[in-house]
């Protein structure tokens, strides 16, 4: 299990964090190819590893508060995740982006998990290439 606490200040809105991080996360997340709406608040993640193996998992959406927070829990598939994401704004031009999340190996094992690497660096560079696409300084791929 790895659970992850991590925030940082982007030079955007709220309202703009928020869009973004729900309707792009391909366009931050590291190996994520595909994000599909299911049935109800479900979406269904796909996603590369670096050595190649598909991980593929469901969460739901568990709290959508636009622009402020985003919660979802983990369905099933090869991880459980579970988290939320905040965004408030400190002033005009600048938010802190909050994350919190849990994530777990669907079938108890530690394959799925060791698969993804350091889970803590991995977020770390996901946030960080968050505020570079907010900031202008990342083209989407």
């Amino acid at each position: 299990m790895a659970t992850i606490k991590e925030s940082l200040i982007v030079k955007t809105t709220a309202a703009r964090a928020y869009r973004v991080w729900r309707d792009r996360p391909q366009d931050f997340m590291t190996g994520v190819e595909s994000v599909e709406t299911g049935e109800g608040r479900q979406l269904r993640w796909s996603l590369e590893t670096e050595d190649g193996q598909r991980l593929q998992w469901t969460t739901e959406q568990t709290m959508d508060e636009a622009p402020h927070r985003l919660a979802w829990s983990g369905q099933g598939g090869d991880l459980q995740q579970s988290g939320q994401v905040t965004f408030h704004q400190l002033n005009d031009d600048q938010v802190e982006v909050s994350l919190m999340t849990t994530t777990v190996a669907g079938d108890g094992s530690d394959e799925p998990l060791q698969a993804l690497g350091d889970l803590r660096a991995r977020w770390q560079s996901d946030l960080s290439r968050f505020k570079a696409l907010l900031e202008g300084r990342l083209e989407p791929d």
